[in-house]
């Protein structure tokens, strides 16, 4: 055998991919990217979700708060409907949707709850302000007390003494399955007030 013979049967031609080894990579890659682009996109929706109920939740402590305010200053608190402030005015414990108040301002207020739209508003001077949304229940329960001048006379409970606010948001939490419902996480906010000219 020749040695150019020999030459050309040991030199092996350079290898590169198969289709099949090039298709192979091709579907680990679309598998990879599949999974990174849902567990991204998973991601987002929750941050989305969770940004959106912690400005619900912030908002219902921020309105809580500012209600409680306006009780403590004001005057001429009494609740907001018809039936319930003929319970007040005889000396029960009165459950309502709503109070009405003056400021301190002298201006009137009302905080109601619109079952309707879950939400809770504010009433002053005739126009309505939504104070937040996802309300799922708002109760105000108010103890009433007798002015000093109806204490003498044997008037009406016609004061305020004490105000219980219960204000209950149902938040949608979005599950990490994205084959699942969302999930539903009631959040209940409490507190009370004592109207400071009421105390005598």
């Amino acid at each position: 055998m020749s040695p150019a013979r020999t030459q050309a049967t040991t030199r092996r031609r350079p290898r590169g991919l198969t289709l099949i080894e090039l298709m192979v990579a091709l579907s680990i890659s679309a598998t990879i990217l599949t999974a990174v682009g849902v567990s991204l996109n998973a991601c987002i929706s929750n941050y989305s979700a969770n940004a959106v109920q912690a400005d619900i939740t912030q908002r219902a402590r921020l309105s809580l708060n500012r209600m409680l305010m306006l009780i403590r200053g004001g005057t001429g608190h009494q609740p907001y409907t018809a039936s319930a402030e003929t319970k007040f005015a005889a000396g029960n414990l009165t459950n309502d949707l709503g109070i009405s108040l003056i400021t301190g301002d002298g201006v009137p207020v009302d905080f109601h709850y619109d079952a309707k739209n879950l939400r809770l508003l504010m009433t002053e001077n005739g126009t309505d302000f939504e104070m937040v949304e996802g309300v799922s229940s708002f109760n105000i329960a108010m103890q009433p007390m007798k002015s000093a001048t109806n204490q003498k006379t044997g008037g009406v409970y016609d004061e305020l003494m004490r105000a219980t606010l219960t204000i209950v948001i149902q938040r949608a939490v979005q599950s990490p399955d994205i084959d699942s419902n969302d999930a539903q996480q009631t959040l209940t906010l409490s507190s009370s007030a004592m109207p400071r000219q009421n105390i005598w």
